[in-house]
């Protein structure tokens, strides 16, 4: 029954866990990026998993990313931590969030929530250690709203994704009006994960660089403990393939930190 219990929880998420990993080293969440597929996301959690680093990995779907109401991000948010809890009954691992571009970003921040709100998930304000966010989070401009909507598309569907999205922005905006100005807010009072690692590129079109420094120095001041890896140049939730030793090094040693 027990098992079947950890099947029903793990039913949108992937869980990764190394023979013979340590039973305190930290479970390292994945939340991939919208328009990401498994076999993407994989790659990162085979790259934790010969670290010795167990991993869950899930993604958000488009609806919820797009959705004008936080209801759907948020019951999404849930599942994950109730994963995380069958994973780890009794909660031995420190927990890092592993976040790329905002389809990770917009589950921290309902995770956050939640963890304030929800007396069922506060015992996670002790669990989650650290924060990792790759090419996140970005600010939520119209020009990047449509340029992340066709990210990775044919040029002439780019343009019909763009067009959509601004139709949906002209649907939605009488909904949630203050959305984008929310989600930077929240992202940048995170109480969550006091210790966190930012990695970007100057070049990223959609993780504008000198918003998310202003995000960093706002965090910073508010006695947040921040590492920063920021290239000239690189590739949106691509900087692995792009610079694969500085990336690492960075990563494992941020986790390495958290372990001990």
């Amino acid at each position: 029954m027990a098992h079947d219990g950890l099947e029903t929880a793990l039913r949108d998420f992937r869980l990764t866990l190394p023979e013979g990993a340590e039973p305190t080293a930290p479970l390292v969440v994945v939340l991939g990026w919208y328009g990401c597929q498994d076999k993407h996301l994989s790659k990162y959690s085979n790259l934790l998993e010969k670290q010795g680093y167990p991993s869950l990995r899930g993604i958000l779907p488009g609806h919820a990313v797009f959705s004008p109401f936080a209801f759907p991000r948020r019951r999404w948010a849930a599942r994950l931590l109730d994963a995380i809890a069958a994973v780890d009954p009794e909660g031995k691992r420190p927990v890092v969030l592993y976040a790329f571009s905002n389809g990770g970003g917009f589950v921290v921040e309902q995770i956050d929530q939640l963890v304030r709100d929800d007396p069922r998930y506060s015992p996670f304000a002790s669990r989650i250690a650290g924060l990792a966010f790759d090419s996140a989070p970005c600010y939520m401009s119209l020009r990047v709203g449509a340029t992340a909507i066709g990210f990775g598309m044919p040029w002439p569907l780019r343009v019909l994704a763009a067009l959509l999205f601004f139709l949906s922005v002209l649907v939605m905006a009488p909904l949630e009006p203050l959305r984008p100005w929310v989600y930077w807010r929240n992202m940048r009072q995170l109480r969550l994960g006091r210790r966190s690692l930012y990695l970007f590129s100057d070049d990223d079109p959609l993780c504008l660089p000198d918003k998310l420094e202003q995000l960093i120095a706002a965090r910073r001041a508010a006695g947040a403990d921040v590492q920063v890896v920021r290239w000239e140049r690189s590739q949106h939730v691509g900087h692995l393939l792009k610079h694969y030793k500085e990336y690492t090094a960075a990563l494992f040693g941020f986790l390495a930190s958290l372990a001990a």
